[in-house]
């Protein structure tokens, strides 16, 4: 798995993505190694987790069938990396971004707000949701998203979404 990032010139927007893709030959058990198994921190908590999944190894090459990874509002992109990385060892090319809540200033929470600007803001981050997932796809159907030889076939796209 690799952490890569996407610039929605549209919105203005910076969006964080994790991809997890199968990985070549050489990196076999390496995923169930704790020495080789990612490290991250999760967001808020600043609590250490590990995953099944091997950082930046090479990929199997490849066109894979593509699965989006919905966070759900007030989550993140790596709240299912054991469904991410299960997904990506049978075969699956997986990618999650942090929604436009995450990296738009303009739709996190802000102190003293009143009912109204909550709903509002509640609102724009649902309006906003499938824009990201067309963003992050147009992203990821782009050869140059990612240097990699796994590829997401454009036919075969799914989605999964957490509540």
């Amino acid at each position: 798995m690799r952490t890569i990032h996407g610039l929605d010139t549209e919105r203005d927007r910076q969006f964080p993505c994790e991809v997890w893709y199968p990985a070549a030959a050489q990196h076999v058990g390496q995923d169930m190694a704790p020495g080789t198994q990612d490290v991250f921190t999760v967001p808020l908590h600043n609590a250490h987790r590990s995953q099944m999944a091997v950082r930046n190894t090479t990929a199997q090459p490849g066109t894979y069938l593509l699965i989006i990874f919905s966070h759900r509002s007030g989550g993140n992109r790596r709240q299912a990396t054991f469904l991410c990385t299960h997904l990506s060892s049978h075969g699956y090319l997986v990618a999650a971004l942090g929604h436009s809540e995450i990296v738009a200033a303009e739709l996190a929470r802000q102190e003293s707000e009143t009912d109204q600007q909550k709903t509002a803001r509640a609102e724009a981050w649902i309006s906003n949701r499938v824009p990201d997932i067309r963003f992050l796809i147009d992203h990821l159907l782009n050869d140059t998203a990612w240097d990699s030889e796994a590829k997401p076939d454009p036919a075969r796209i799914g989605i999964v979404a957490s509540m």
